[in-house]
């Protein structure tokens, strides 16, 4: 770019991302650290995992902070009731009540997974691109059904976009991945990262969320298989997010002038570098959302943070240029050596 831009051949070069690109942003400056005089990344995930527990659990923490306990509660207790009907053979009437496809098979393992997950996954994306009120608003929702499991299903049908019933079927979500023409959806690239690089899979795993037990790793590593090719097995899957570790260096990628934040409530962060004296954390705030210029509707800890930013920017420049003027007087010593 600075040679195809007029007058800009002697640039310095800051980069920036958010998200997937933060952590492009980081592994770009470990790897040439000469062609970027400094970076910001916003919401950087940097160590690889497999069973990525954390990503719910904070979640759940996010949805109690902001929302209260009350709504953390419902969530869980409305869950917790729709397993226990499926582990008591009533699996028709969560069928019923979420509107499912006659597809659904409530005796198979990888379709109750599947349906778990997307619920799951669904609260999480409220978390995740949080604004203020929005997670209040879908906890408002939810408090207006008359038990747990009407207030968290009657949240779920306002989401789930069907005029007719809702499939939410292992095979149906295999299907779609398979699909590999040009204007089908990202989703096929990025899940094979995830098997082949970074893992990620964001499980039941843990206890410390509300969530519910049922949806484990094995729906991911499975599904691996099943779009993928039977190469795709657990061994070369945690052998693969291994060496992305051990390349980029998991949360010590050893990279100089990179700014890093997260926003508190964002699942993300767990993925990323927290420390205080290496991290910016920005209270009440979600995923990427200081990637932005300052305004007047930035908190303080916002405002500041970007106030940082821009400092460190000015700092990076003046120093990179101090650094060429020493090797340019240098140069020139030498060349006057060489003539005289």
């Amino acid at each position: 770019m600075r040679e195809t831009i007029p007058g800009a051949s002697q640039s310095k070069v800051i980069i920036a991302g958010g998200s997937y690109s933060a952590t492009m942003v980081t592994w770009f400056k470990k790897l040439y650290p000469e062609l970027a005089t400094g970076a910001w990344a916003s919401s950087a995930p940097l160590f690889a995992k497999v069973n990525f527990v954390e990503y719910k659990e904070i979640t759940g923490q996010s949805i109690r902070l902001v929302a209260g306990e009350q709504c953390y509660n419902r969530i869980q207790n409305g869950i917790a009731k729709m397993e226990e009907l499926f582990a008591n053979k009533r699996g028709a009437e969560v069928k019923a009540i979420l509107k499912l496809c006659d597809a659904f098979d409530e005796y198979n393992d990888l379709d109750l997974w599947t349906l778990f997950s997307e619920i799951s996954d669904i609260f999480a994306g409220v978390v995740q691109t949080h604004n203020t009120g929005q997670i209040e608003s879908v906890c408002n929702k939810i408090m207006e059904g008359e038990d747990d499991i009407s207030g968290v299903a009657g949240y779920l049908l306002t989401q789930f976009n069907s005029n007719t019933c809702n499939l939410l079927t292992y095979k149906a979500i295999i299907a779609s991945m398979m699909d590999s023409t040009f204007d089908n959806n990202i989703m096929r690239q990025w899940i094979y990262q995830t098997c082949n690089e970074f893992g990620w899979y964001q499980t039941s795993g843990s206890r410390q969320q509300p969530f519910g037990t049922k949806f484990p790793v094995t729906l991911y590593t499975q599904m691996c298989a099943d779009i993928y090719g039977e190469r795709f097995t657990n061994e070369f899957i945690y052998s693969q997010v291994q060496a992305t570790n051990v390349l980029f260096g998991g949360l010590e990628p050893n990279v100089e002038n990179v700014y890093f934040t997260h926003g508190q409530l964002d699942p993300w962060r767990a993925m990323g570098i927290q420390n205080e004296t290496q991290a910016t954390i920005l209270p009440l705030y979600a995923h990427c959302k200081d990637f932005g210029s300052i305004s007047d509707r930035d908190s303080n800890e916002m405002r500041a943070s970007k106030e940082k930013f821009a400092q460190l920017v000015r700092q990076w420049i003046s120093a990179d240029s101090d650094v060429d003027s020493v090797a340019n007087n240098k140069a020139k010593s030498f060349l006057n050596k060489l003539r005289n």
